[in-house]
């Protein structure tokens, strides 16, 4: 797998798109936002994501953009400072490990 790393920080109401197999360091200490999941993955896709700020104070919510995400209908909030996630598409749904 590809890694590319990206740091960025969001503010005002911004949704960013992520990339397939691609890592993101997300900075959430001046506000919460969202990103959102690729729309059309395949089998295998992954999705690395870490808090590079303060998801504890400012959440991080994760846009399933069409699909499920744990074969539910919902989006992911992450709200625990210091985390890394995987994000795995398994061919049916999003795998959060």
């Amino acid at each position: 797998m590809k890694k590319i790393l990206s740091v960025f920080v969001l503010c005002v109401g911004l949704v960013m798109s992520l990339s397939a197999n691609a890592q993101y360091i997300v900075d959430t200490t001046s506000c919460s936002y969202t990103v959102n999941l690729p729309a059309s993955p395949t089998t295998g896709t992954v999705v690395v994501i870490t808090d590079g700020g303060s998801w504890g104070s400012n959440n991080l919510t994760v846009g399933r953009n069409g699909n499920t995400i744990e074969g539910q209908a919902d989006n992911l909030l992450l709200d625990l400072t210091g985390s890394l996630v995987y994000i795995v598409y398994d061919g049916t749904t999003w795998q959060v490990v």
